[in-house]
């Protein structure tokens, strides 16, 4: 019955036990869509990789944005909760006041920060969803038509007398962390399956440091992805 007590309570001023239950809701659903939000990342990993459908360029940086956002606002609204938290809980350690007690005045105030970021994270997660989800749909259904090729006829002659090309690969290109010789969302994805620990390393490390910071990490990721939407012009040399 104490579950219903707390309900009937609500809408009163809540005691410490109640306020400490209300802080842990809300660092379950911040793990719960933070996990949710690794999720986004292998099905986003997986569409891009497969390359099955040709998707608008505008569109391929909005998942990777809004989980970068979303993750951001995640771990800001935890560190909050987790402070106010810990101040009822220290409270209760040195006998200041009981789990029974009412919050006292200076506590009693919800905080506005963390519940601003909870929020948001919460959305910025959702739209991430419905954003993957219309990707799916384009490469499933909305995907360009198969197109078939005809080779022009060849000269004998002119294959013969016509040296091979040779190509050297480009080292040393800034934000080519997948080492293909270009800098597209793709290289911006490694960096985050590599800082959360989806892959124990990266093809060309040393191409990852985009900001020259001396680590990789989620913002070598978002500038990339800023260069490939074209909101800057070039990256950091």
């Amino acid at each position: 019955m104490r579950w219903l007590q707390e309900r009937l309570s609500a809408g009163a001023e809540p005691n410490v036990r109640q306020r400490l239950r209300q802080y842990e809701r809300r660092e379950r659903i911040i793990l719960w869509t933070g996990a949710g939000l690794g999720g986004l990342i292998a099905l986003f990993a997986a569409i891009e990789f497969s390359r099955e459908s040709d998707l608008p360029a505008w569109l391929l940086p909005i998942v990777p944005l809004l989980i970068i956002v979303s993750g951001g606002f995640a771990a800001a609204a935890r560190i909050r909760f987790e402070s106010a938290a810990e101040l009822l809980t220290r409270g209760i350690a040195d006998q200041t006041f009981a789990e029974d007690d009412y919050l006292p005045d200076d506590l009693l105030g919800w905080p506005i920060f963390a519940e601003f970021t909870y929020v948001w994270h919460v959305r910025l997660a959702g739209l991430a969803g419905l954003a993957l989800a219309g990707m799916v749909v384009w490469s499933a259904v909305i995907g360009p038509e198969p197109t078939e090729s005809v080779a022009p006829p060849t000269d004998p002659t002119a294959i013969m007398n016509t040296a091979t090309p040779t190509t050297t690969p480009l080292d040393g290109l800034t934000g080519d962390a997948g080492c293909s010789h270009s800098v597209d969302q793709t290289d911006a994805l490694l960096l985050l399956h590599f800082q959360n620990g989806l892959i124990p390393t990266l093809p060309c490390p040393e191409n990852g440091d985009v900001n020259g910071n001396g680590t990789t990490n989620s913002i070598d990721a978002a500038l990339i992805l800023q260069f490939t939407s074209g909101l800057i012009s070039n990256l950091p040399p």
